[in-house]
């Protein structure tokens, strides 16, 4: 779901806006395209608003680096927000830098966002990747969701 048009690119390719349109403010939302430099423009950003980004890494391009200011910029919306990996590369940790530490609750694992019933809290929970059985590595929150 690509929201960056480049050059010589038709503007069709923003996908992204009229998505983030049609749903508005969200809790939680993951990075469309794996945070990949083509993705999570700021009109996506700036409408969605999550508690929340999730993120599903695979390669050491992921994120882009301005994918991450853009999801951790203050100009874009106010409030904190908590960033989770799945599989979060060191050579991109390392190329983009403090940032990441600053940005991320975690950087590896299974992401599982439990809600409790009634809707109105919500905890992400972390599970080892490594091992067959899931163990829980840590568990954030509680995250009060914003509806109503």
């Amino acid at each position: 779901c690509p929201g960056n048009v480049f050059l010589g690119d038709a503007s069709w390719r923003d996908v992204e806006t009229p998505v983030a349109r049609a749903v508005g403010e969200v809790d939680v939302a993951t990075m469309d395209h794996h945070g990949n430099r083509d993705a999570v423009n700021e009109f996506q950003v700036r409408t969605f608003k999550p508690s929340v980004w999730i993120e599903q890494v695979w390669t050491a391009d992921h994120p882009g680096h301005e994918v991450l200011i853009r999801v951790t910029s203050p100009l874009l919306y106010a409030g904190k927000r908590d960033l989770f990996a799945t599989n979060f590369m060191e050579a991109n940790q390392l190329v983009i830098g403090p940032l990441v530490e600053r940005s991320y609750r975690s950087l590896q694992g299974h992401i599982v966002v439990r809600v409790l019933p009634g809707g109105k809290i919500y905890y992400v929970i972390i599970l080892d990747d490594s091992v067959a059985n899931g163990v829980v590595k840590a568990v954030y929150g509680p995250y009060t969701a914003k509806g109503k």
